[in-house]
């Protein structure tokens, strides 16, 4: 990925990151989770790119103004946990170092280790 593109995800992630603790029931743990959530679905799939294709979900209808892109008004949102999680922060710590999303992360991080 060139630097720009890297900078570019990095600038989204400042501003749209969230990171929690995600339960698994299934495997009785919890994970670091991070997950982007926008309305734009060509900037979710920027960061989707970033970020090793994981899923990309959409939210319920009317959670975003209805544009003729997206009609129904959708979130789109892509969300990575554990290693994976772990991995991107760490590789985009440089950029977003002094900023909210990176110290959320460590709290995260802290309370349910990958």
């Amino acid at each position: 990925m060139s630097q720009v593109k890297k900078a570019l995800v990095a600038g989204i992630m400042i501003g749209e990151l969230g990171s929690y603790c995600a339960r698994v029931e299934e495997r009785r743990r919890s994970y670091p989770t991070i997950e982007l959530r926008m309305c734009d679905l060509k900037a979710v799939q920027l960061v989707r790119e970033a970020w090793g294709r994981p899923a990309l979900l959409r939210g319920i209808p009317g959670g975003c103004p209805t544009t003729t892109d997206n009609p129904e008004g959708r979130a789109y949102v892509v969300r990575r946990r554990g290693k994976p999680a772990a991995n991107i922060m760490k590789e985009y710590a440089q950029l977003l170092k002094g900023h909210r999303a990176l110290e959320r992360w460590r709290k995260v991080q802290a309370q349910c280790p990958p």
